[in-house]
C-alpha cells in the first residue's frame, strides 16, 4: 500500500489558520466569556459559518470558527456526558 505524504503548511497559511488551531487546542470554559453560550447562538453561527464554506470564504471562515469551536466546546462540556447521547 502506497503511503501518502502531506507537505507541510507554508508560514502565510499557518498564519492564517493561526487563531484556528488555537481555538482546537484550547481547553473548554467559559473564562473570559461576558455570556455563556447558548444552543441557539452555537445554531446560527454554524449556519452562518456553512455559506463561507461552500462559496470558500477561507479568511471569513477563519475568523468565524475560534469563537463557534470555543462555544460548541463550552457548550459540550457543561451537559453531563449521559445527557449528550439521550437526544
Amino acid at each position: 500500500m502506497a503511503e501518502h505524504v502531506e507537505a507541510s503548511a507554508d508560514a502565510e497559511t499557518v498564519d492564517r489558520w493561526a487563531l484556528v488551531h488555537a481555538a482546537l487546542a484550547a481547553a473548554a470554559g467559559l473564562d473570559g466569556l461576558r455570556e455563556a453560550p447558548t444552543f441557539e447562538g452555537v445554531r446560527d453561527a454554524l449556519e452562518a459559518a456553512v455559506p463561507l464554506l461552500s462559496h470558500d470564504c477561507f479568511a471569513e471562515l477563519g475568523v468565524a470558527l475560534p469563537p463557534l469551536l470555543r462555544d460548541t466546546e463550552a457548550l459540550a462540556e457543561a451537559i453531563p456526558a449521559v445527557d449528550r447521547f439521550v437526544a
